[in-house]
């Protein structure tokens, strides 16, 4: 039997408004992979969750399972994003990243160089020293770890329209993640 409450370490990936004051955030763990949750309360004024459950955010979080989706009870920054030293291709390069994320894991067990991957994808970003060649290089890396074809093997021209295709859904966001073509 499953305990009745858990907690992980994750990457918060993205957030909807839901009801009133509450928010369902979604999760990007180790032992849970990708996995959406309750967060009561968070849009109110005065919730002390409201700063930490901000997209890219490395969190430590505890959880009670329900019927529906699991409910955030409390939640600690990790590893905390200061959005206002971000610029702006650092925002846009990290939502496509997160986006990307989404897309790619399911709802299961990640392993743990995947997790790692992802981890230093999102500091890779946060640094600005790192050219976006790393970048676009570390992520075909772990895309080709996931079991798919290297992408610059295949026959689509940017990393985004590799993923669309694997993914069979369009990114919203941006297009940044070139290939070159041999």
């Amino acid at each position: 039997m499953l305990a009745r409450s858990f907690k992980v370490k994750g990457l918060i990936l993205k957030r909807a408004n839901f009801g009133e004051a509450d928010q369902i955030i979604h999760f990007l763990t180790l032992e849970y992979g990708n996995f959406a949750a309750v967060a009561k309360g968070v849009r109110r004024l005065r919730s002390k969750k409201m700063g930490t459950l901000e997209p890219g955010n490395l969190v430590h979080a505890f959880f009670i399972r329900t019927k529906g989706l699991p409910l955030v009870t409390q939640i600690g920054q990790r590893k905390s994003i200061d959005f206002s030293q971000l610029d702006l291709k650092q925002m846009k390069l990290l939502l496509q990243l997160l986006e990307t994320f989404d897309k790619l894991f399911v709802e299961e067990e990640l392993d743990r160089y995947s997790f790692q991957q992802i981890l230093s994808l999102r500091q890779l970003v946060l640094n600005r020293a790192e050219p976006r060649s790393a970048i676009q290089t570390q992520l075909a890396d772990l895309i080709s770890h996931l079991g798919f074809q290297h992408p610059q093997q295949s026959h689509f021209s940017s990393l985004t329209a590799y993923i669309e295709a694997l993914t069979e859904t369009q990114l919203n966001s941006g297009r940044f993640l070139k290939v070159k073509v041999k």
